[in-house]
């Protein structure tokens, strides 16, 4: 294409070199026309004149004096008229013969054009008369132009009158030649302005042929832009008023508006698809083309002057903003506005010259008339290049995409057959259509050809259950793709695995990286793609994961979490309650005495073998579950109380005759059993956890190996509920902050009774404003694991009321906090006691912890760890209620202890029972000789005083000494 452009070029220039050269020198007209003479311009020998049109006549204005006619010295260009102009000029001859000359007005755009001629006498020897308006033509030579034959004799004198009258402009270029030289000119004309043309259709139907075979606009728009610039051409120069529609002399005028019009709106719907309009951009067009064609449809409601004007005016618009965008568009640096721009500019430059022309600043002239013509059609060849450049960059950068497409193609392909999940495309009805090579390995196949020829056309026999594949096949049209799910296959050797499986729905004609929309379409161009990854690894670990979340690791029961999920069920299961759900809980006695003689492994065979006895009675009667430590559930569907009790019994028989032996020892265990049938009040599963654990404490309570049914009108259930009630009351306590601090004074067991320091007693504010005792509240938040609230609250108010009061810092030696024992080895206490202790700036060493023998004989090794953290960082600690356990005097030894504090049970009848006497006075003894400090509490008179002095306790506090205040009073 770009051959075929450049010699267009060539041919242009060649033809515009051989009109020029082809046309002849310009005679001298000074004295008259000799036999020499060939062709002259008149534009500065000729007279114009413009007349009134009541004496508008040939002889009027032959009759009009000299000094009424204007001479003209240039070229004649006289703007827009209503009135008609008269031109005259004076014929001599000097030749020796005859002469055929033609008298030439090479304006074409002319609508009335008349000669008339006279001789010396003033007789009117010829008329002659042309124009766009004229038909047919009166004495005039075959041209595009007016064109009138003269023949003069020798040494005759002519005077020659023409007449011009048109809406137009009046440009009157006037020339004169002899018949032969007129008649060549004519010839180079038609073949100059003919090859022009021929250039333009060739470039025409080449552009609208490389349509058809390519379907892009940009050469259809093309093809029409020329076709229309032909059109205009063609009339411009009169060509078409001679050939095409000579009789139709009034259509001339309209076919010149609509050729400009159509040439404006060829080129800005070329010019939109060369720059790739936006928006914007096209919405400007578009008005401007609506412009095109109500100046074309409404053509005759305004003179054809106006109307010329007007289409002018909007052409030049329409170029404007074209030539505007593209300079816009450059300066984002896009080729094709340059190529645009450059392309544009001959025929920019031939607007310039015809303007040039039209203002005379230029004189008009053959070659000025042709050179718009010459540059035009350099300009549609230049665009021509243009197109030819962008379309070959296109082309370029297309055969680039395809290349970078087969590349990513051949990589896709790569990276599918090496991919590690198992890719597969197969038909909706069950076909394998592909699969690479991870997919065979993860049925199985050592080969995708195996697979293929195993599996065939049903793709079904791969799942364990074929249904799941019509499951996942609904679910894949319903939705366009299934993501994640998990499903179970079989290998070829039927063993099953569990993989995770992703489908879409793809077209046969989709690219493999192209997204793709939901379909529902079950036609022959969609498939199923899909990628597979075994995950039975995970499956298993996951497996095993639930079960260890759901099950005891010890004894392979299900966990409390696990049971109270399936007691839950059972309560929302609709045949509830005319099927009858009873619980029973079940607690071990005597277990402790194995655990801590044997230790815990053998403790945890023990719990194994219980295990084991329990489900070979039940008998599957229930669901049988390990709640913590020595503690088992059982729940029994379809089984009233009454039948629960017997079952129960049952297992207590059986557990009674169970022996467990151990180096042996032997060992019998005992159980204590609730039991709690679900009713339409009673339907919670927090209600029944309860109840069944407070008759599993009554069981307890009532000796041991004894079963305990709940019934509303029990004194341990009414005792449980107020218990529940204080729960709610102790809850709301340390959510609102109605604890209170008290305190009681510690002084040394000397005359001087000196402050030692206080121990923090805690009351709880009822709603009355009357407190509770610690009696009334303590033991239900122990048993319902508040505790570590509670001593959570006492430890930050106590250390922040010690900081805030610098007096009681100074007075005193220490400060005694109780702490319960849940609390004691209990990591997120031992960070409580950290954080506040620095937050508050309390010396450690003034701080004593208080624990209870019970508690710290119950968990000895936490306890003495515990105490240990703490007095490093010198802190004290407090034996409390010594001597109410069994085993005391062995563990003092063992609990590195600062202060033991005697039982307050001892200390009040010490006056008046020789035992209590006898006993505080053994333990002052031990603990002097163990370095220990002692207390006694219950100090409530002053005869107490005198016996405790006898025996030498280090502290006393009790009633006689200070009764408890508030912290703040």
């Amino acid at each position: 294409m770009k051959i075929t452009n450049l010699v267009l070029l060539i041919l242009i220039a060649a033809v515009t070199a051989f009109f020029f050269l082809s046309t002849p020198q310009q005679s001298s007209l000074s004295g008259g026309i000799s036999d020499n003479f060939s062709y002259a311009i008149l534009d500065s020998e000729v007279s114009y004149l413009k007349l009134k049109k009541d004496s508008n006549t040939a002889h009027a204005a032959l009759e009009k004096a000299n000094a009424y006619w204007t001479r003209s010295n240039t070229s004649v260009n006289l703007g827009v008229s209503d009135s008609p102009y008269w031109f005259k000029y004076t014929l001599k001859s000097r030749a020796k013969q005859a002469l055929s000359l033609v008298l030439q007005n090479s304006y074409a755009p002319t609508d009335y054009v008349s000669m008339y001629t006279f001789n010396a006498q003033g007789e009117q020897i010829q008329f002659s008369q042309a124009g766009d308006h004229v038909y047919p033509k009166v004495n005039t030579l075959p041209s595009s132009t007016a064109a009138f034959p003269i023949i003069i004799k020798p040494n005759e004198e002519l005077t020659i009158l023409i007449k011009v009258q048109t809406q137009g402009n009046y440009i009157v270029p006037l020339s004169l030649w002899t018949m032969e030289a007129f008649t060549n000119y004519q010839v180079h004309y038609y073949f100059v302005f003919g090859t022009l043309i021929g250039i333009l259709l060739i470039t025409a139907l080449h552009n609208f042929f490389v349509f058809t075979q390519t379907n892009n606009t940009m050469f259809s728009s093309f093809a029409f832009f020329i076709f229309t610039v032909m059109f205009l051409v063609t009339h411009q120069s009169g060509i078409a008023l001679q050939f095409i529609w000579p009789s139709w002399s009034q259509f001339n005028q309209f076919a010149a508006v609509m050729s400009i019009n159509l040439a404006a709106f060829g080129h800005l719907l070329f010019s939109s698809r060369f720059l790739a309009f936006t928006n914007k951009s096209l919405l400007i067009s578009r008005i401007l083309s609506f412009i095109c064609l109500i100046l074309v449809c409404f053509y005759w409601l305004f003179d054809y002057s106006t109307m010329v004007t007007l289409s002018l005016i909007n052409g030049m618009l329409m170029l404007s903003i074209t030539l505007v965008i593209a300079i816009q568009k450059f300066a984002y640096k896009e080729d094709a506005a340059l190529l645009y721009l450059i392309s544009w500019s001959p025929f920019i430059l031939g607007v310039l010259l015809s303007a040039a022309i039209r203002f005379e600043f230029i004189e008009y002239s053959i070659y000025s008339e042709f050179s718009g013509v010459f540059l035009a059609v350099a300009t549609i060849v230049w665009l021509s290049l243009a197109i030819a450049k962008l379309i070959n960059k296109d082309k370029t950068a297309r055969i680039r995409a395809q290349k970078k497409a087969i590349d990513y193609l051949q990589r896709y392909e790569d990276l599918y057959e090496n991919a590690v999940e198992g890719l597969f495309n197969s038909t909706i009805d069950g076909r394998l259509l592909r699969c690479n090579k991870s997919f065979a390995n993860i049925l199985g196949y050592a080969n995708k050809i195996d697979l293929k020829t195993d599996v065939g056309n049903n793709v079904s026999i791969m799942y364990r259950d074929p249904k799941d594949r019509a499951e996942l096949m609904s679910k894949l049209l319903a939705h366009g793709s299934v993501i994640d799910h998990e499903v179970e296959f079989l290998r070829q050797n039927k063993q099953s695995f569990w993989a995770s499986l992703n489908l879409r729905l793809v077209s046969q004609l989709t690219e493999p990286d192209k997204e793709n929309t939901p379909q529902t379409s079950t036609d022959d161009s969609t498939l199923v793609q899909g990628a597979l990854i075994d995950i039975t690894g995970r499956k298993v670990s996951e497996m095993k994961l639930s079960y260890l979340a759901s099950h005891d690791p010890l004894t392979n029961l299900i966990n409390r979490r696990e049971f109270e999920l399936k007691l839950k069920e059972a309560l929302s299961d609709p045949v509830f309650p005319e099927q009858s759900v009873t619980m029973m809980y079940m607690d071990l006695d005597q277990f402790k005495i194995v655990n801590d003689t044997c230790g815990h492994t053998v403790g945890d065979q023990l719990l194994k073998r219980v295990t084991a006895l329990f489900q070979s009675n039940l008998r599957h009667q229930g669901i049988l579950a390990r709640l913590g430590g020595d503690e088992f559930g059982v729940i029994l569907k379809n089984k009233n109380a009454k039948e629960a009790y017997a079952i129960a019994d049952n297992l207590l028989q059986a557990l009674a005759k169970f022996r467990f032996t151990h180096n042996k020892q032997s060992f019998s265990v005992g159980m204590s059993v609730g039991i709690v049938q679900a009713t339409n009040e009673l339907n919670t599963l927090e209600a029944i956890m309860s109840f069944a654990d407070t008759a599993c404490y009554a069981a307890k309570n009532a000796g041991r190996n004894c079963i305990h049914l709940y019934s509303d009108n029990n004194e341990e259930f009414d005792k449980h509920k107020k218990d529940i009630l204080m729960v709610n009351v102790i809850e709301q306590a340390l959510l609102q902050n109605n604890f209170m601090l008290f305190k009681q004074k510690i002084v040394h067991n000397d005359a001087t009774k000196a402050l030692y320091g206080y121990e923090i007693l805690l009351r709880m504010q009822h709603v009355d404003g009357k407190y509770y005792s610690p009696a009334d509240f303590i033991p239900v938040a122990e048993r319902f694991g508040l505790m570590v609230k509670i001593d959570k609250w006492v430890i930050k108010q106590s250390l922040f009321w010690l900081s805030s009061h610098i007096d009681e810092i100074n007075s005193i030696e220490t400060l005694s906090i109780n702490l319960s024992g849940s609390s004691v080895g209990n990591n997120d206490i031992m960070q409580w006691i950290e954080k506040y202790l620095h937050e508050y700036k309390v010396p450690p060493q003034m701080i004593s912890f208080e624990i209870t023998e019970t508690q710290a004989i119950e968990n000895f090794e936490q306890t003495v760890a515990f105490i240990q953290h703490f007095q490093k960082r010198g802190c004290k600690f407090s034996l409390d209620d010594f001597g109410s356990g069994l085993a005391s005097y062995g563990y003092l030894k063992e609990l590195p202890i600062d202060h033991v504090k005697i039982d307050g049970r001892f200390i009040k009848d010490i006056a008046t029972d020789k035992t209590d006497y006898a006993l505080v006075k053994s333990i002052q003894t031990l603990a002097r000789a163990m370095n220990k400090k002692t207390i006694a509490e219950f100090v409530e008179n002053d005869v107490i005083i005198e016996k405790l002095q006898e025996i030498g306790v280090d502290y006393l506090q009790g009633y006689a000494i200070h009764k408890p205040e508030a912290v703040n009073d």
